[in-house]
């Protein structure tokens, strides 16, 4: 039984891929790390310790509690920015 390959569809998900390895690439060359605790979070977000820790109390950003301390993903606060 002969194969029969579709070359244009091969030509589709290699463009995908790309797009793909581009946006990964992006942020794995971000200088900010993934997941930040408050003092992180305050200096990337660009406001004061307090403010960062009164957003994080009322829910204006998304983040987790571990233990006593908040954690925020980057992509939270971005989102935050984003509003």
């Amino acid at each position: 039984m002969e194969q029969v390959i579709d070359f244009d569809l091969l030509e589709k998900i290699n463009y995908k891929l790309d797009l793909l390895m581009d946006g990964l690439e992006k942020s794995e060359t971000s200088d900010w790390p993934l997941y930040m605790d408050t003092t992180m979070a305050a200096k990337y977000l660009a406001v004061s310790y307090d403010t960062m820790a009164r957003l994080g109390r009322i829910g204006a950003v998304k983040h987790k509690s571990v233990g006593s301390k908040r954690i925020y993903k980057r992509d939270w606060l971005d989102a935050y920015m984003e509003r």
